[in-house]
């Protein structure tokens, strides 16, 4: 993993390289938490879509602090999850870790938003559109 300093030095080495400049618009938003490219993918639309930058691999905590759930994305204020479901999920015994994940985040009050590679590649406003509606609603 490199830092943002390390990519701003790379950029630099490369500047007479045609899209240099672009790359190094973008080195701000770079952040290393992702699990996987989808999931950074996903952020980057909702930041291009105008929103506000949610927090990669939030944990959200039990009434005692004890961390339990960490989710891909979240707006920890608004109590709204963001996940990208690939291919493990479906895996039956991933399948029934989601399902006891999901009910007790909603129990919590927590509104999750469930996104697939449909979504991400071919439907980027929907997920835009999804997420500024849940984040438009009062928190519970």
């Amino acid at each position: 993993m490199v830092s943002q300093d390390d990519l701003l030095v790379e950029a630099s080495a490369h500047a007479a390289l045609r899209g240099v400049r672009q790359a190094r618009s973008l080195i701000s938003l770079a952040d290393g938490r992702a699990e996987c490219r989808q999931e950074s993918q996903l952020r980057l639309i909702l930041i291009d879509g105008g929103l506000p930058p949610p927090e990669p691999q939030l944990w959200v905590t039990d009434s005692s602090g004890v961390r339990l759930y960490r989710l891909d994305l979240g707006y920890r204020e608004r109590q709204v999850g963001i996940e990208y479901d690939g291919l493990s999920h479906l895996d039956r015994d991933r399948l029934r870790y989601d399902r006891e994940r999901v009910n007790w985040l909603d129990a919590a009050g927590w509104r999750m938003r469930y996104f697939t590679d449909r979504d991400l590649y071919r439907r980027p406003h929907h997920i835009t559109a999804t997420i500024r509606a849940a984040l438009a609603h009062p928190t519970p």
